[in-house]
């Protein structure tokens, strides 16, 4: 069936597409052509020899024929064969070779037949045709089984010899024949088969070999979706893929430069504004205002929310200036960079990471992890009396990130309240309630999750978890 035909032989239970080997389809596919090859060629090639041999067979019989019947003589009414044209080998008893001449009501059989009444139809549906007449000597297991009996082959020939009818009957016992033939037969097979085994190893390895060349393609692409480097056509590639090759790679590189845009979009919308919020704020402390504390209030609170979701973006903007790209996090790389920008902004906060491996990588797109782990740290720092202690654990198919405060922690009953959006633990606490909200969206983008806890040092724990092989 085609994959791309018939849904239902390529879909699970929920609509999901079922992956399937290309190369095996190859293999099984061009197997079914070469058993088919080989079985017409051995069917075709026995055949063939099958009827040579007949051929062959029958010409020697009716040479034969042709030779009684040029010895064949009348003599007083009575019919007689000359003896020095009979070959020693009709005149061997069971010898394999016989004849039957039928004439005016008269028999003459061949010495060899040795008595046997050899079936002679006046008209055979078939010539030749297949009787039963007495086994060779040498096959024979007993000196005297008159009842063992061969297949033989019997040619008739039909003449007239001075106005007398004359039928002529040829026989010669095949078996022996029949015998190489069966052997030939089994050893052509046995080739035949041999010579399949041989071609199907052989396929294989040139389909693989085949496959191979698309190994370079599938290393770019799982480098670029590792972060280890952006993706880059190989120099050599097949043909026949080269245009599927140039579309992937204008996909990405379109699909990045969109991405760019749409960041560089957010940066230049909350840049702008900043002046209509000063504006705002300036208002805000106009006396007519001050005068009305019920109506200042609410718009106070509205424009201090719009000013911290700015400053927000900005931040976010500047955390990962100079380094977007469609790669992932390299916690070894990356992740000093992002300490040092939040050491910048909470300079009485410490914060501790043991250097990760250099092959360490965050299953994340940068921005988005820049984004996750800025808002993350930023609550966390907000929270800590002192320290802010960053941990990070390679478990089975998934990593594990947990940032630990010292802070004043959250009650247990209180923790699945932590991702609502405006949700605020503490009125008076800065903020609006949105980071940790953000946070667990993008976590659950890549298919993970995001976990609290109490930590060690008495405050937070906030554990990120992302499986090594999904992408958003």
């Amino acid at each position: 069936m085609s994959a791309l035909s018939h849904t239902n032989s390529n879909t699970d239970g929920d609509g999901h597409r079922r992956p399937f080997s290309l190369q095996k389809r190859l293999r099984w596919g061009l197997w079914g052509v070469l058993l088919l090859v080989f079985a017409i060629l051995w069917l075709a090639a026995s055949i063939t020899i099958h009827k040579l041999v007949e051929h062959y067979l029958v010409t020697r019989l009716q040479h034969d024929a042709d030779m009684l019947a040029t010895q064949l003589y009348q003599r007083d009414g009575q019919w007689y064969l000359h003896k020095q044209a009979i070959g020693p080998i009709y005149q061997q008893p069971h010898s394999g070779h016989y004849f039957v001449i039928e004439v005016d009501r008269q028999r003459i059989s061949s010495p060899s037949l040795a008595g046997f009444p050899l079936w002679t139809p006046a008209r055979p549906q078939n010539n030749p045709y297949e009787t039963l007449a007495p086994a060779m000597l040498e096959k024979r297991p007993f000196p005297e089984p008159a009842s063992q009996l061969e297949p033989v082959l019997v040619y008739v020939k039909q003449t007239t010899i001075n106005g007398h009818p004359v039928r002529i009957y040829v026989a010669e016992d095949h078996t022996p024949i029949q015998r190489y033939l069966y052997w030939f037969d089994a050893i052509f097979a046995l080739l035949a088969l041999a010579t399949l085994a041989g071609t199907a190893w052989l396929t294989r390895r040139l389909v693989q070999r085949g496959f191979d060349t698309l190994s370079p393609l599938e290393k770019q692409l799982n480098q670029h979706a590792s972060g280890r480097g952006a993706f880059e056509l190989p120099e050599e590639m097949p043909t026949e893929i080269m245009p599927l090759a140039y579309a992937l790679e204008n996909s990405l590189r379109s699909q990045n430069a969109q991405l760019q845009r749409y960041r560089h979009a957010n940066a230049d919308l909350a840049h702008a504004l900043k002046t209509p919020l000063h504006i705002i704020f300036q208002q805000l402390d106009q006396p007519a205002l001050k005068a009305h504390p019920q109506i200042r209030k609410p718009l106070q609170q509205q424009a201090e929310r719009l000013h911290a979701l700015v400053e927000r973006q900005l931040r976010s903007a500047r955390l990962a200036e100079n380094t977007w790209q469609s790669n992932a996090f390299s916690l070894h790389e990356h992740l000093p960079e992002l300490l040092d920008a939040m050491g910048q902004l909470y300079p009485d906060i410490q914060l501790a990471a043991p250097a990760p491996p250099p092959s360490a990588l965050w299953p994340m797109e940068k921005e988005d992890a820049f984004e996750l782990l800025g808002t993350v740290l930023d609550n966390a720092c907000k929270w800590a009396r002192s320290q802010v202690m960053i941990q990070w654990r390679k478990d089975g198919d998934s990593v594990c990130l947990y940032i630990d405060d010292d802070g004043p922690g959250v009650p247990e009953t209180q923790r699945n309240a932590l991702i609502k959006r405006g949700h605020r633990l503490d009125e008076n606490a800065p903020g609006q309630g949105l980071g940790l909200a953000i946070a667990e969206e993008i976590v659950r983008r890549y298919h993970g999750r995001l976990l609290f806890s109490e930590s060690p040092s008495g405050g937070l724990q906030v554990g990120i978890e992302l499986p090594l092989n999904h992408h958003p």
